[in-house]
């Protein structure tokens, strides 16, 4: 006799993931409250810190370029000199084994599957222990890491979570609602890298489009998304006594049996998803 297999059905979508999803589509980005447990937070920001004393080769983006761990001289954080915005570690994933826990966190890449419509691959990702203080711009055309080659930048999502609360004091992220669906202008291409002229051009146009910014105030473990084609920024630090840890991934689908395009770095899988890991 044969046996015929019954075809799985799929996982039915929660009514919390399926009100995200439609505001992601909506309005360009969606929120999860509460998806991370907070003793994960603080146990991977107490990794962090590890690896901030012992890791020499952590890179770390200070006044705007990236730089060894190994070469710095002052502790990671905020520049209050005017030598740029907060730094920022990059591919912390590298160096934080517990990483992909967060970032390819169950809850997070059942969205990504979703709004993707593919298994997610996360191509960067970038720690803070301050608000970015980043002005409005888009991701689409700027996060460009070296192992994900020319991926189909229609895919890009990102993921903020907070590891602390987040409020006005200490530098809310800030997003323009619906601005995923204006055409812009390149920053590179239109306006040859000059950044002041580029942030004055996207606030100009979410304005002429009736699009007001707001601010994401987060407690400890939840998690915003955005389109990589949102208007979103940093907000200002008013209590420099004060900390916003978080974790921003980008996420694309790369497709099946998709390789890295760098030798130093390969695909390794992890839950529903991916990311990309030391060889």
């Amino acid at each position: 006799m044969f046996q015929f297999l019954r075809k799985r059905r799929p996982k039915p979508v929660s009514a919390e993931l399926q009100a995200a999803l439609e505001s992601y589509r909506e309005n360009g980005y969606a929120i999860l409250r509460g998806a991370i447990d907070p003793e994960l937070c603080e146990r991977f920001w107490d990794d962090v810190d590890e690896a901030l004393a012992g890791q020499p080769d952590l890179r770390i983006v200070a006044g705007g370029a990236p730089v060894l761990n190994a070469e710095r001289s002052v502790p990671f954080g905020p520049l209050w000199n005017g030598a740029g915005n907060p730094e920022r570690i990059i591919d912390i994933e590298a160096h934080v084994s517990r990483t992909p826990e967060l970032m390819l966190h169950s809850d997070v890449t059942a969205f990504l599957a979703e709004a993707i419509g593919g298994a997610p691959t996360c191509i960067q990702t970038l720690t803070y222990s301050h608000s970015s203080q980043q002005s409005a711009h888009s991701d689409k055309h700027l996060v460009s890491p070296r192992a994900a080659g020319a991926y189909n930048r229609e895919t890009l999502i990102a993921s903020w979570i907070a590891l602390e609360p987040a409020d006005d004091a200490n530098g809310a992220l800030i997003v323009w609602p619906g601005s995923h669906r204006l055409p812009k202008k390149r920053l590179r291409d239109d306006f040859s890298g000059k950044y002041g002229a580029y942030v004055a051009y996207l606030e100009t146009l979410c304005a002429d489009e009736g699009i007001e910014p707001i601010r994401f105030h987060a407690q400890q473990g939840d998690v915003l998304f955005w389109h990589g084609d949102l208007v979103h920024g940093g907000g200002e630090i008013t209590d420099k006594s004060r900390t916003r840890k978080s974790l921003v991934s980008h996420y694309a689908a790369l497709g099946k049996g998709a390789e890295s395009h760098w030798d130093e770095k390969r695909i390794t899988p992890f839950g529903a998803g991916s990311y990309f890991s030391p060889v």
